[in-house]
């Protein structure tokens, strides 16, 4: 069985292609366009694994999506589905009308599944909800047989986390958190208030919290705006954060400037961070250079 997996529309794209349970390739296509952390479609990412087992596309059996559309087919909408940009729409607006005859979309909606078929090409597309496909990446590359999963980003679909248990080849959830209450959102809030561009400059937060000693004069006020639950999950204070309101500009509120201070001013990159690497890159280089 060959799979080719993509992951698009977030940042690093990228590819990888499975056969018989064995991993022949895998590519961020950032390594390939040379976009630091790009967002484009993964074609290149695609044809290089493609490439790289000598096969072409509709030799693929199945094409696997780290993403669920169809979480989101909750409600009718209909100024998506009455206001066609172009006729590819279709892929949206019919099963949404149809839909909206008897809606059985279930919360824990594992996957959707999508037949397109173009002259002698068929592919056979699955969109796997986003946090199913971190899990089984955690679980299922590691040594063991039986673990306990936790998942936190941003969001996938609608949710921020999952607890689940993974034994054998199966994943089994317990729990599920939504937004707005996300570990995720609440690095990108930091991250936009430090000056940096949220939701995309997180890692560089990640290398200078290193520096950051736990007994200091903020560590108290940011520790009340997160609030642990006995069972293990956590809500964060809406009074500090508004990320999941996308008409409003800034991720923080103005609770959370008077708690923290003057936000940092923006720190100015340039448009398109190019990420330059020895070609090829197996082994580390001092000729390694990293500019952004």
């Amino acid at each position: 069985m060959k799979i080719l997996g993509i992951n698009h529309d977030m940042y690093i794209t990228s590819a990888a292609l499975i056969i018989d349970g064995k991993i022949i390739a895998a590519c961020a296509e950032e390594r390939l366009n040379r976009n630091k952390l790009t967002r484009v479609f993964p074609t290149n990412a695609m044809n290089f694994c493609l490439k790289k087992a000598k096969l072409r596309l509709d030799q693929i059996d199945f094409v696997a999506n780290s993403y669920n559309p169809s979480v989101h087919l909750k409600k009718f909408h209909p100024i998506y589905s009455n206001s066609r940009r172009f006729r590819g729409d279709y892929f949206y607006s019919v099963p949404d009308f149809l839909l909206n005859r008897d809606r059985q979309i279930k919360e824990d909606n594992d996957y959707s599944f999508q037949k397109v078929r173009l002259d002698n090409k068929e592919l056979n597309i699955y969109y796997i909800t986003h946090h199913l496909c971190h899990a089984a990446n955690g679980f299922y590359l590691s040594p063991f047989k039986k673990s306990a999963i936790l998942t936190a980003d941003g969001m996938g679909e609608d949710d921020t986390t999952t607890f689940s248990i993974g034994e054998k080849n199966k994943i089994n959830l317990i729990k599920r958190l939504k937004i707005p209450h996300s570990i995720g959102s609440f690095y990108s809030t930091f991250t936009e208030f430090f000056g940096y561009k949220p939701e995309y400059d997180e890692w560089k937060i990640m290398a200078l919290s290193a520096y950051g000693k736990k007994n200091n004069q903020f560590y108290k006020i940011i520790k009340k705006m997160v609030k642990f639950k006995s069972e293990g999950s956590f809500e964060l204070d809406q009074s500090y954060f508004k990320e999941h309101i996308s008409n409003l500009p800034n991720f923080y509120t103005d609770e959370f400037v008077k708690a923290l201070g003057k936000p940092r001013e923006k720190v100015k990159t340039s448009q398109k961070e190019i990420l330059i690497l020895p070609q090829p890159c197996n082994k580390f280089s001092k000729k390694f250079v990293l500019t952004c």
